[in-house]
């Protein structure tokens, strides 16, 4: 629970009071927060103009003097020697803007506040001394929070009061983001705590993670670190339906601090049912954080949340079309896919019912799909493999129909962006021609009426070689 007398540690302004001898000095306040204030005066005095020494210090009417000086006394050995409001000025003399002393006054006058206040909105009037301003926004609940000030008056001009909380960040990362389907890959959380916990006495922290349909969260793989220090088991970690909830009621206790990094970290893996393509695949995280240190412990606890952080994981494919001649498709050509170049080793594929499509299946041990490394082609000469991260890969055809010659290896690369090279050529898709083998004579084709002319000729040649012999006998 956030306690009020933790409300006002956050020290927004802190000069020293000044007033118009004999009377008491009036200041306008310029509240340029967006939020609104209501000021209680702590202590009050006059100051003669030019002079830097403070008269006639008494007690303010926004609180009850007794029972701050008594709970000043016992709880703080700042003001062990203070018996009047002279001597709890004195102790805050000369020191700086956010010194120790003016948090402690502040944080233990925020529980002794009376009904005597000034609203701040915009703009207003006070009168020299000391002011405690209470944060009475209205916080949306978004990248906002709660503030806390204590202010002193001065004869120096008016005052300007700037936005001085801060409020939590995060960040998203992975280590790879381009992967095969099958492959597991790990994001990183990390939290930056606000520069300031002043005023609040616990603080909760909640990560809420969303993964897309293609990335599986792996249980048992959350691990979270507080600055620096191993603290998984203080998290309370769940997943439902993709989204993942990893949360701690107080990280303070955990040894958080002012800007300190809390960091998560988990596994997912890649699935059949990733996006391919430039698209990609999206995860996105936002911190939950406790914004409003006056919490009084009831009801739910009022919280703000970070902008959402987005990263992808990016897997492609290589479209293939087999074809003979003037781009006719050719069927029942086997081909097997290989990552290295002397072809030993296929990449397991995972066949799409009722269409030309497969998807690697890198994952170890995989036992949820039939797999297969020779894809034949159909009628239509195509096919898609899908699911590959950048990389270069060996297309070899396996099988090759009957009457055709068997292609080379063809070498593909899969660059930035999915963009894809065919043997050194930039393409959209791998074109993979078949040429026809020989041609031989066909059984009563032109082959056996060649051989008929030729025994024809030779016959009739043969005869006139007699004729002409006899004749020239005679």
């Amino acid at each position: 629970m956030k306690k009020m007398r933790r409300l006002a540690g956050l020290v927004l302004a802190m000069v020293m009071v000044f007033a118009m001898s004999a009377s008491a000095f009036a200041a306008t306040i310029e509240n340029n927060t967006g939020h609104t204030y209501d000021a209680y005066q702590i202590l009050s005095g006059t100051q003669a103009n030019g002079k830097v020494e403070l008269g006639d210090i008494t007690w303010g009417t926004g609180v009850n003097s007794s029972a701050l000086l008594a709970a000043l006394k016992e709880k703080n050995d700042y003001f062990d020697n203070c018996e009047t409001a002279a001597d709890v000025a004195g102790v805050l003399a000369d020191k700086t803007n956010d010194c120790p002393e003016a948090k402690a006054l502040a944080a233990i006058a925020v529980e002794h506040l009376t009904n005597e206040k000034t609203a701040i909105s915009e703009e207003a009037t006070l009168n020299a001394g000391y002011w405690l301003l209470v944060d009475t926004s209205n916080v949306d609940g978004i990248h906002d929070a709660k503030n806390a000030a204590l202010l002193q008056v001065t004869n120096n001009g008016n005052i300007t009061i700037n936005k001085k909380y801060d409020v939590p960040k995060v960040e998203k990362t992975v280590n790879d983001n381009d992967a095969n389907i099958g492959d597991t890959v790990t994001f990183t959380l990390t939290a930056t705590m606000p520069s300031t916990f002043e005023g609040y006495e616990t603080y909760k922290v909640v990560f809420h993670d969303t993964l897309s349909a293609g990335l599986d969260f792996v249980e048992g793989t959350v691990a979270v670190t507080v600055a620096g220090n191993n603290q998984t088991d203080k998290f309370t970690v769940s997943e439902e339906n993709g989204t993942l909830t990893i949360s701690c009621a107080d990280v303070l206790t955990l040894g958080a601090t002012a800007s300190s990094k809390i960091v998560v970290t988990y596994n997912a893996i890649v699935d059949d049912d990733a996006v391919i393509g430039i698209e990609g695949n999206p995860n996105t995280v936002y911190l939950e954080y406790s914004n409003n240190p006056n919490w009084d412990g009831e009801g739910n606890e009022p919280t703000g949340k970070t902008p959402e952080e987005k990263v992808k994981v990016y897997t492609w494919e290589i479209p293939v079309f087999k074809y003979t001649g003037t781009n006719t498709p050719l069927a029942g050509a086997g081909f097997t896919l290989y990552k290295d170049k002397q072809c030993a080793t296929a990449v397991n594929l995972v066949a799409t019912e009722g269409s030309n499509i497969y998807k690697v299946c890198t994952q170890s041990g995989c036992t949820d799909h039939t797999h297969v490394t020779e894809i034949v082609t159909g009628e239509s000469g195509k096919f898609e493999i899908e699911g590959l991260e950048k990389g270069t890969y060996y297309l070899k055809e396996t099988t090759t129909p009957a009457g055709y010659n068997t292609c080379d290896v063809v070498t593909v690369v899969i660059g930035e962006n999915g963009t894809l090279t065919q043997n050194g050529n930039t393409t959209t898709e791998v074109a993979i021609l078949n040429q026809s083998g020989a041609t031989l004579p066909e059984t009563g084709g032109i082959g056996t009426t060649i051989f008929y002319v030729a025994g024809a000729i030779l016959v009739i040649g043969a005869a006139v070689v007699m004729i002409t012999r006899k004749r020239m006998d005679a």
